[in-house]
């Protein structure tokens, strides 16, 4: 095998001269700046970018899940912190306790004779039996909704309202509550039509006595019925309401606190008579009243005529109140009038028409509708005069076997409201005759 010499350094250094001494061929077509400055380099795919755009995605959404997370968080915390807390604060403002309401809002009645007293709503108003009456005495408290007819309300014409009444019995054989109870649900199941509904008596507490009570309902109105016994009477309680719905569930409640507001008393005074006898030793006549109040209230006199103040008495009901002012009340007036210039009864009672009739023009504006019929006063012959006066009726009468002229002015609450206690006032009516030669003598 030939070995071959590498070539020496002499050698090598002549080649590489002769070699940078000749310059290579460029093809033509290349210009010269190219050989300046070379073209630019390809675009590269940038993978490092498309990774950080994915990473701010991702952080985006989970920023967002936290947030809302965390905003969940907060808001249970403060649901619970708000649930941990009071709602309202009840202990800063006291509540009014029943006692104080019915002071405020009520007003409070008393029959001392028989013993009770309650509270009733001020919207309310009171009425009461004939004194006169044999029947058992009974006192209501009533309401008149806003779709009751105007005038009385009794039992059969309520539509709108409440009444609470008290019967006042007295019970000399000591008939057992609960035997007096089934009785009375006895009487209204024979009287209420197939749709009504009556409770079982049941045993209860008025004023801490013992008592027995059952319901009524559609039976024309709804009822509650109860029977209460203190020393000296029986009491029949009954609390009778009717209205659409809402308004008569109101009147219940309402009568609901009327009976917690009762009150009976177990010691009574020595009873009374509640009729009294008014006498005029002057004009010599007398009449029975059921104890009016001859001094709080005046009644609206005639306007033709003189009289004096010994011609002058006034009888106001005040057994349920004095009467509030500018308000209507029960009660009337008598009116003597000494006649002094003797005008014949019938010319009298003609100045005395027509002077009503200019009154009346003049305080209401209008004509009145104005009738005129023949009544009595005791055994007297009297007239009537209705819609002459403003305030009520009018009745004239010669007193006998004198000039004098007398003239009864009677004033009601409600129309109809005096009528009963007033016919018996005019028939209890007695004139006596005059000394003979006296001035009352007609000459």
């Amino acid at each position: 095998m030939d070995q071959t010499n590498p070539p020496s350094a002499e050698g090598a250094a002549q080649n590489v001269n002769q070699e940078s001494n000749v310059l290579p061929e460029m093809p033509p077509s290349i210009p010269s700046q190219s050989l300046q400055t070379p073209p630019p380099p390809p675009p590269r795919p940038r993978p490092k970018f498309k990774i950080k755009k994915r990473y701010i995605l991702l952080t985006v959404l989970i920023s967002f899940i936290v947030v809302i997370v965390t905003l969940q968080e907060l808001n249970k915390k403060r649901v619970e912190i708000i649930d941990q807390s009071p709602k309202f604060n009840i202990t800063e403002a006291p509540t009014p306790t029943p006692e104080e309401e019915p002071a405020k809002q009520w007003k409070s009645f008393s029959a001392l004779q028989h013993g009770i007293t309650f509270k009733y709503p001020v919207e309310s108003y009171l009425e009461k039996s004939n004194p006169f009456s044999q029947d058992s005495p009974v006192y209501k408290a009533i309401f008149r909704g806003k779709r009751q007819d105007e005038g009385l309300i009794t039992e059969s014409n309520l539509f709108d309202g409440y009444i609470f009444k008290i019967v006042v019995n007295t019970n000399p054989q000591n008939r057992p509550l609960i035997d007096l109870a089934k009785n009375k649900k006895s009487s209204f199941a024979f009287s209420c039509p197939d749709l009504a509904q009556i409770s079982e008596v049941e045993a209860t507490k008025i004023d801490g006595l013992t008592a027995q009570t059952f319901s009524v309902i559609n039976c024309n109105s709804d009822y509650k019925v109860t029977f209460v016994v203190s020393k000296n009477f029986v009491y029949e309680i009954d609390q009778i309401y009717r209205g659409d719905i809402g308004f008569k569930q109101k009147y219940e409640k309402d009568t609901d606190e009327i009976i917690l507001s009762l009150k009976i008393d177990r010691e009574l005074p020595p009873p009374e008579d509640p009729i009294i006898t008014f006498t005029s030793n002057a004009h010599r006549f007398s009449f029975r009243h059921p104890r009016f109040n001859t001094d709080c209230c005046q009644v609206p006199s005639p306007v033709y005529g003189t009289f004096f103040n010994l011609g002058k008495f006034y009888f106001v009901d005040t057994s349920l109140g004095i009467p509030e002012k500018n308000k209507p009340f029960d009660g009337f007036g008598v009116f003597v009038d000494e006649n002094e210039k003797k005008v014949p009864f019938e010319m009298y009672l003609m100045n005395e028409k027509n002077a009503l009739l200019e009154d009346y023009r003049i305080i209401t504006g209008r004509n009145p509708e104005e009738s005129e019929e023949k009544t009595k006063v005791g055994e007297v012959d009297a007239v009537l005069l209705k819609g002459y006066a403003w305030w009520g009726d009018i009745i004239m009468l010669q007193i006998p076997n004198t000039s004098k002229v007398m003239i009864i002015s009677k004033t009601e609450f409600l129309p109809g409201s005096f009528k009963e206690v007033f016919g018996d006032i005019l028939n209890s009516f007695v004139f006596s005759s005059p000394v003979a030669g006296s001035s009352d003598s007609r000459e």
